[in-house]
């Protein structure tokens, strides 16, 4: 029997409307890094869970976030 470690990391951005513009239309944004990475990623509000079975896949899709929010940010 093999064991499934899922590992999990939340994201929590502090302005809704850039969070919103991050995710894109019905998650369109988010959808394609979770495609890309392999990752899971699952949004309300303001934040996202990202999860998967790697580490890497997981750090990958939620540094990508966390750089596109902060060039929403920065205008």
């Amino acid at each position: 029997m093999t064991e499934c470690n899922i590992l999990e990391r939340r994201l929590d951005f502090d302005d809704a409307t850039l969070a919103r513009d991050l995710f894109g239309p019905l998650n369109a944004t988010v959808e394609r890094i979770a495609e890309k990475t392999g990752a899971r990623i699952e949004t309300r509000g303001a934040s996202a869970v990202v999860s998967g079975d790697e580490t890497g896949a997981v750090e990958q899709a939620a540094n990508a976030l966390v750089q596109l929010y902060g060039l929403l940010k920065n205008g």
